[in-house]
């Protein structure tokens, strides 16, 4: 498994300010990491707001979504959501399940990961300060995405990722590259004991 750690490409169209992982990028997979600049939400949620839950209208949201879309190729009816609970449970999206989130409702909960083996489907999970992890399997074209924060990281979300993708698609671990995207850094997040503690148990390479 390769992890990519090069610094991100930087895209500016149609007004958006956007993010691509170089070696993503090379392989030809179609992705986005947003910022705040280019949509047309207002007020607090100015100006380019991705999320539907939080309050923004839903007009402008979608605009939002449709503009990014456009921007990198791709259709917003063809994004599927994730419903993020920090857990480490990862959902392979079905033909059915594209759209839920966007254009259709979403009927499942608790999912901080998805992977998909369809073409023209985006996969979306959201962020504030957590960490956005990026997969693409080379030789079988798979694609996933996690949301981990901390207790995701804990749960070890980016292995169960792995071993999904490794157990619902057949991929081998040496084909898959994966990206690791902003998150907050370490100057700015200070953590108490019990968090800490539940890290204790971990091996680190």
């Amino acid at each position: 498994m390769n992890i990519e750690t090069k610094t991100l490409n930087v895209h500016q169209k149609h007004g958006l300010l956007y993010f691509t992982f170089p070696l993503f990028d090379k392989f030809g997979v179609k992705h986005a990491f947003t910022s705040k600049i280019g949509g047309v939400s207002e007020g607090q949620y100015a100006t380019f707001n991705t999320g539907f839950l939080n309050g923004d209208k839903y007009e402008r949201v979608y605009e939002n979504w449709r503009r990014l879309c456009d921007a990198i190729g791709f259709s917003e009816k063809r994004l599927v959501f994730s419903k993020q609970t920090h857990t480490n449970n990862v959902r392979t999206v079905s033909e059915e399940d594209i759209g839920k989130g966007i254009i259709k409702p979403l009927d499942y909960d608790d999912v901080d990961g998805l992977i998909s083996n369809l073409e023209n489907v985006g996969l979306v999970t959201q962020y504030a300060d957590c960490v956005p992890l990026a997969f693409y399997d080379t030789k079988l074209k798979i694609i996933a995405t996690s949301h981990a924060g901390w207790r995701g990281t804990v749960a070890e979300i980016g292995r169960v990722t792995v071993e999904k993708m490794v157990a619902d698609f057949g991929s081998s671990p040496k084909d898959i590259i994966v990206a690791i995207g902003p998150s907050i850094s370490k100057c700015c997040y200070e953590v108490d004991t019990p968090v800490f503690e539940a890290f204790s148990h971990i091996k680190y390479i």
